[in-house]
C-alpha cells in the first residue's frame, strides 16, 4: 500500500506499520474519505501529548499506552511557552551546551532539549517567549514524554511575538512569570552563597535596568540567570523573561532564577526606543 509506505517514510521508517495505519486512518476522519490525501503535518503539542499517551509516571501498564514507535522524528509546530538558560556538560572530553525549551501552552506543554549549536541558535537568533516556530525532524522519546534535537533537527520561526514589559511602572508587586526589558546601567560580581543544606555554592549577582523612560529597576540573579550576567554588557539591552516581582525595602525588585531566562541581542534595541 503506497500511502502507508509514505507515512513510515516521513517518520523515517521509525514507527511501525500499525501505527502508519493508525495515522492514515485519523487523517482519513479529518479531511473525509473522498478528498485527496494531505501531506504529512506538523503535530501540536497537545496532539503529541495525546500520541504518547499517559505520562510515565502513572500506574498504566506499558501494553495498554497507545504510544508511537519508543523513539521517532516528528515536526512540530506551536509556540515557545519558556526558554531557559543554556547549561553545559562534558562529554568524552568535549563541551556540549544544552538547552531546554517548552512548546504549547500551561497544561498542554511539551519539552525539546537541544543541543550545540541549536542551544546556541535560540539566543543567536534571539528566539523569544511566545514565539511561533517550525521544528522539524525531532526526536520523540516516547517513554520519557519529551523531544530532543539530533544532527537533523531544523529549527524555524513562523512568527514573532515580541513581547516584553518596557515600562517598569506597569509591573505590579507581587507578579510572576513576567518578561522585562531594559537596558544594563550596573552590572554585579558573580558570587557564591552556600545552600543551606550541604555543601554546595550557588552562584548570585544582579543588575540595574533602565526603562524607555530612564526608570531603573534593581534585578536579583541566582543561579544560571547569574552566570548569564557575564554576557551583559554596561549600555546593552537585556531581556529578562520568566522573572517574578516583589517589594523589598520598599524598592520594586525583579527576581531571575534557574526557571528564568536571560537573553542579551542587538535585536531588542529597537523595543525601547524612548517615546
Amino acid at each position: 500500500m503506497a500511502e502507508l509506505d509514505d507515512v513510515m517514510d516521513s517518520h523515517s521508517g521509525m514507527i511501525t506499520r500499525k501505527q502508519a495505519m493508525a495515522i492514515l486512518d485519523a487523517g482519513a476522519q479529518t479531511r473525509g474519505q473522498d478528498s485527496p490525501r494531505q501531506p504529512p503535518r506538523a503535530y501540536t503539542a497537545a496532539e503529541l501529548l495525546r500520541l504518547i499517551g499517559p505520562s510515565v509516571d502513572q500506574p498504566v501498564a506499558q501494553e495498554s499506552r497507545a504510544n508511537p514507535a519508543p523513539s521517532q522524528m516528528v515536526d512540530i509546530e506551536d509556540t515557545i511557552y519558556r526558554v531557559f538558560n543554556a547549561s553545559g556538560f562534558t562529554q568524552a572530553n568535549r563541551k556540549i551546551s544544552r538547552r531546554l525549551v517548552v512548546l504549547g501552552m500551561e497544561g498542554a506543554a511539551i519539552s525539546i532539549t537541544l543541543f550545540d549549536k541549536l542551544a546556541e541558535l535560540i539566543d543567536t537568533n534571539c528566539f523569544e517567549r511566545g514565539d511561533t516556530v517550525l521544528i522539524k525532524n525531532a526526536v520523540m522519546d516516547a517513554t520519557r514524554g519529551s523531544l530532543r534535537s539530533s544532527s537533523a533537527t531544523r529549527l524555524i520561526r513562523l512568527k514573532p511575538a515580541n513581547t516584553g514589559i518596557t515600562d517598569f511602572s506597569a509591573i505590579a508587586p507581587g507578579s510572576s512569570n513576567i518578561d522585562v526589558i531594559g537596558r544594563a546601567v550596573e552590572i554585579y560580581q558573580i558570587r557564591y552563597a552556600s545552600k543551606l543544606s550541604g555543601n554546595a555554592q550557588v552562584p548570585f549577582s544582579g543588575c540595574v535596568l533602565s526603562d524607555s523612560s530612564n526608570a531603573e529597576l534593581h534585578v536579583s540573579m541566582w543561579g544560571s540567570s547569574a552566570l548569564a550576567t557575564a554576557s551583559i554588557k554596561a549600555g546593552g539591552v537585556v531581556k529578562i523573561e520568566f522573572c517574578s516581582s516583589r517589594l523589598r525595602n520598599d524598592r520594586l525588585d525583579i527576581a531571575a532564577s534557574d526557571s528564568s531566562r536571560v537573553l542579551v541581542h542587538g535585536s531588542l534595541e529597537q523595543r525601547l526606543a524612548k517615546k
